[in-house]
């Protein structure tokens, strides 16, 4: 791979990188949320909705990472 490729590449993985922050902030914010819904409101439905958002959210996380390190061995 030549020397143009791998600096996008490079600047890829930067771009990558800043969208997991993102996201990770995105969902410590969400997780946040939750945990400090009061009890009364725990049995509505937008507690497990929350709670799945936040299991999609770090799903994402993951995923992301997962091609961060794949882009990383070029």
């Amino acid at each position: 791979m030549n020397k143009q490729r791998r600096k996008k590449i490079r600047e890829i993985v930067g771009k990558l990188n800043s969208c997991v922050e993102d996201l990770t902030t995105i969902k410590e914010d969400e997780d946040y949320a939750r945990e400090n819904t009061p009890e009364n409101l725990q049995g509505a439905d937008a507690y497990p909705e929350s709670e799945r958002c936040s299991d999609k959210l770090d799903d994402a996380i993951t995923d992301l990472q997962q091609a961060v390190s794949a882009l990383d061995e070029i």
